[in-house]
C-alpha cells in the first residue's frame, strides 16, 4: 500500500523551505515572474502575506531588486514586513536585498543589512556574504573585500570560488593583478578551500588587459588550460584582445584556439564580441583576408547572438585598413549599410586610412570634406582628423601622383589651424602635433618644424626627433635645433624648484606644530 506524502514535503523550494500552495502564494510566484512593481508592492501587505512561507516573500523581494531595480524599496518592504511579523526574517529575503543593494552600488546600505543579521539572530551565510563582496568589488575596494574574506574564515563561514573571484575582480580594477595573479596561482595549487573556475581566470584576464599587461593575459589562459578548465565566450574574447594588443601581434595563434575551442564536440559557443576581438587581432597582425573570412562566417551564421554590429565592421575596415585594401573597405562600408548597421566617426576614420594607404588619397580628401559640410552621417571629430593628417604627413614626399605635395601640406597646416581655432574637443593632441611635424619634416621643412615645436610646447619624444633628424640633415643650425630644448629642460627645473620651496615650506610647519 502507498504511502501518500504530506503537503509540506510535497512542495519545497531551494534550501528546503516549503512552498505554500495557496492561492496567495501562486499569485505571488506568478507576480514575482511578471508582475509590476506596483502589482508586488500592493500584494506585500498584511493581510496578504499571511498565507505566503517565507520563499515566496523572498522571491517577491528579489523581483523588486533584479526586475525592477528598486532595492531601496525592497529594503523598505522588508522592515515593514518585520513589523508586521511576516515571515521574512530568514536569510533568503535578507540575501535576495543584499543583492540588489550592492547591485546598485549601495556598499553601506548593504554592509549594514549583513551586519544586522546578527542583532536578528540570522547566521549570514556564504551567498549573503558573496553579495556584498560583488558590490565592493564593482568599486575596486578590495582592501575591504580581504577584510570581509577574513571574517567570513574567522566565523567559520565556507568561503567558494565566486567569493575569491570577487577578490580578484577588486583586485583588478584596483590595478593589482599581481596580487590577484598571486591568488589565483594559490587557488591552483590547492592552498585555499576551492579550486578557479573559467569566471575566476577571466576575471584575472580582464585585470591583466586593464592594467596593460596582454603577455600576462595570454599566460593565464595557458594556465587555465594546463588546470583542465574549458574556455567560456568571456575568456576567449580576453584572450583574443590579449592576442592583439601584445607586439608582435598573435592573430594566427588566436584564430588557432578559436578554430580548437569552437569546432570540437561541446564547444564554445562564441558572441559578437568574441568575433569583435578575433577580428580585430587578426587585422592587426596583417590577416586581412582571414578577418574577412570570420565577418563572412558571423553573416552567414544569421544568428541574433552572433550578428555583426558597428564593432565588428569597424574592426574589419581596421583589418583592410593596415593592409591599404581600399575597394575591400568600401565593399564593407555598403555591407553595413546593408545590415542596417549605421556608420559612426571610426568607421569614417578606418575608410580614410584605408584610402589613403590604397593609393586613394584624393578620394579621402572628398569624403573628409563632405563630413565637414554636414553631407554624410556624422562629423569629423579628434579621431577622424588624426587619421588624416597622419596620412597625408606620410605622402608627404612619398612621390605620389595622387595629390601635390605642397596641396597636402598646405591641408595639414591649415587643417591644425582650423583645430587650434575650434578649440573643446578638436583641440590638438600630441598625436595631432605628431602629425603635423611628421609633415614639415617629410618636405624639409626643418626650420619650421622646430619653429612649431617650441611654440607648441610638443613633449620631449617629438622635440628630441626633429633636433636630431634636422641637424643631421643640416637643415637647421644647432642653436636653433637645441633652444626648444633648453625651454623644455627649463620648465623641468623650475617645476623641480617650486616643488622644493613647497615641501620645505610643509616640513617648517609641521616643526612648528602647525596643521
Amino acid at each position: 500500500m502507498k504511502v501518500r506524502k504530506s503537503d509540506s514535503s510535497q512542495h519545497r523550494g531551494r534550501g528546503g523551505v516549503p512552498f505554500k500552495n495557496t492561492k496567495e502564494a501562486r499569485l505571488a510566484k506568478q507576480l514575482a515572474k511578471c508582475g509590476t512593481l506596483s502589482e508586488i508592492e500592493n500584494l506585500l501587505t498584511p493581510m496578504q502575506t499571511k498565507d505566503m512561507s517565507s520563499k515566496e516573500l523572498s522571491f517577491m523581494l528579489g523581483a523588486i531588486c533584479r526586475r525592477h531595480g528598486e532595492p531601496q524599496r525592497a529594503l523598505q518592504a522588508l522592515r515593514h514586513l518585520e513589523s508586521t511579523g511576516a515571515p521574512v526574517r530568514n536569510v533568503y529575503s535578507y540575501t535576495a536585498v543584499l543583492s540588489g543593494l550592492g547591485r546598485a552600488g549601495c556598499i553601506s546600505q548593504a554592509q549594514a543589512l549583513l551586519a544586522s543579521m546578527d542583532d536578528v539572530g540570522l547566521e549570514a551565510d556564504t551567498a549573503a556574504h558573496n553579495a556584498v563582496l560583488a558590490a565592493l568589488a564593482k568599486e575596486a575596494r578590495w582592501q575591504d573585500a580581504e577584510a570581509l574574506t577574513e571574517q567570513m574564515r574567522s566565523r567559520g563561514v565556507p568561503r567558494d570560488v565566486y567569493t575569491y573571484t570577487s577578490i580578484v575582480h577588486a583586485l583588478g580594477r584596483a590595478g593589482h593583478w599581481e596580487r590577484a595573479r598571486v591568488l589565483v596561482r594559490n587557488m591552483v595549487r590547492g592552498r585555499l578551500e576551492t579550486r578557479p573556475n573559467v569566471v575566476t581566470f577571466s576575471a584575472l584576464m580582464g585585470a591583466c588587459l586593464a592594467c596593460d599587461e596582454p603577455a600576462a593575459a595570454m599566460a593565464t589562459f595557458h594556465d587555465m588550460e594546463l588546470c583542465g578548465v574549458r574556455p567560456d565566450a568571456k575568456a576567449l574574447t580576453h584572450f583574443f584582445t590579449a592576442c592583439r594588443a601584445v607586439d608582435p601581434p598573435q592573430g594566427a595563434r588566436a584564430l588557432d584556439i578559436f578554430r580548437t575551442q569552437t569546432e570540437c564536440r561541446d564547444g564554445v559557443q562564441p558572441v559578437t564580441s568574441t568575433y569583435n576581438a578575433l577580428i580585430a587581432a587578426l587585422g592587426s597582425a596583417g590577416l586581412c583576408d582571414d578577418a574577412l573570412a570570420v565577418l563572412d562566417e558571423m553573416e552567414e551564421a544569421d544568428m541574433e547572438e552572433r550578428s555583426p554590429n558597428g564593432i565588428t565592421y569597424n574592426a574589419a575596415l581596421f583589418a583592410c585598413a593596415r593592409a591599404g585594401r581600399a575597394s575591400d573597405a568600401r565593399l564593407l562600408c555598403a555591407r553595413m549599410d546593408a545590415a542596417g548597421v549605421r556608420r559612426d566617426a571610426v568607421t569614417y576614420a578606418e575608410l580614410l586610412r584605408a584610402l589613403a594607404r590604397g593609393g586613394c588619397l584624393r578620394e579621402s580628401l572628398q569624403i573628409l570634406d563632405e563630413l565637414e559640410q554636414g553631407v554624410r552621417e556624422v562629423r569629423p571629430n579628434l579621431v577622424v582628423y588624426n587619421v588624416m593628417l597622419a596620412e597625408c604627413a606620410r605622402s608627404i614626399g612619398a612621390s605620389s601622383d595622387d595629390v601635390d605635395d605642397d596641396d597636402l601640406l598646405s591641408f595639414v597646416d591649415r587643417t591644425v589651424s582650423s583645430m587650434e581655432s575650434a578649440g573643446g574637443d578638436l583641440s590638438p593632441d600630441p598625436f595631432t602635433r605628431r602629425a603635423h611635424l611628421l609633415a614639415l619634416e617629410n618636405a624639409n621643412e626643418w626650420r619650421r618644424a622646430a619653429e612649431v615645436s617650441r611654440s607648441t610646447g610638443a613633449d620631449l619624444d617629438i622635440l628630441r626627433g626633429v633636433v636630431y633628424r634636422g641637424v643631421d640633415a643640416a637643415r637647421i643650425t644647432l642653436p636653433l635645433a637645441l633652444e626648444p630644448l633648453r625651454t623644455a629642460a627649463n620648465a623641468v627645473v623650475a617645476s623641480g624648484r617650486r616643488a622644493r620651496e613647497l615641501g620645505a615650506r610643509e616640513l617648517g610647519a609641521r616643526q612648528q606644530g602647525k596643521p
